[in-house]
């Protein structure tokens, strides 16, 4: 069920894997997120080459609802530059 499935994607670790990541990337992390924090978004945004962090402010798990136009914003202009 689903309490299963978060405790087993809670629990993965995917660290060394992130070098393998070629594709551009956008890291994007609400900067009040209690479970996916601004560290873990560090992480991999250091560990993938091709990746950009964005830290939006004032959101938390739900960055796309709570900052829904900023989300949108940033969004579209990563898709954009990958033209």
């Amino acid at each position: 069920g689903y309490i299963g499935c978060a405790e087993a994607i809670r629990d993965m670790d995917i660290c060394g894997n992130l070098a393998k990541i070629s594709a551009p990337t956008l890291v994007l992390v609400g900067e009040g997120d209690p479970a996916c924090t601004v560290e873990a978004a560090k992480v991999l945004h250091n560990g993938i080459s091709q990746s950009e962090l964005v830290i939006i402010p004032q959101a938390a798990h739900l960055p796309n609802i709570e900052q829904r136009d900023r989300f949108n914003e940033i969004l579209v202009n990563f898709l954009n530059q990958q033209k």
